[in-house]
């Protein structure tokens, strides 16, 4: 079952508009890699490491793509770049440097999320999708 239909589930279960369901595609990292090129900024990396991970990573439309084995995942794709690369240190803090609105761009199914939570914000609720 994709995650799409859990959401779907999840919000019909709950039955209210205001709780909008988000389930990430595959893992956290695949929203590090909207921009790898902020691994450098908290990272030491060796030379052509990060080339090779920005090349690796055009082969997807989008970060959310990215997994496809046990050698293709986005922490693992990560930290083949950046052995010492710690998520739940280094995570947030790329997340953030990168910005919701790059992060929503990337990231298709994130960007929708983003969307519908500000439409709540702005009282503008569209019917599910």
């Amino acid at each position: 079952m994709n995650g799409y239909v859990l959401e779907k589930a999840l919000a019909a279960a709950i039955g209210d508009a205001c709780f909008i369901p988000y389930l990430q595609v595959h893992e956290f990292e695949a929203l590090v890699l909207s921009d790898p090129g902020r691994l450098a900024t908290i990272h030491d990396l060796r030379p052509g490491a990060l080339e090779s991970l920005i090349n690796d990573c055009r082969h997807y439309g989008s970060p959310e793509e990215i997994n496809h084995g046990r050698r293709s995942h986005p922490k693992y794709c990560i930290q083949t770049t950046v052995p010492d690369y710690k998520e739940d240190i280094a995570g947030p803090l790329l997340a953030e440097s990168i910005g919701l609105a790059v992060l929503g761009a990337s990231c298709p199914h994130f960007g929708e999320w983003l969307t519908r939570l500000e439409q709540l914000e702005a009282g503008v609720l569209d019917p599910l999708p």
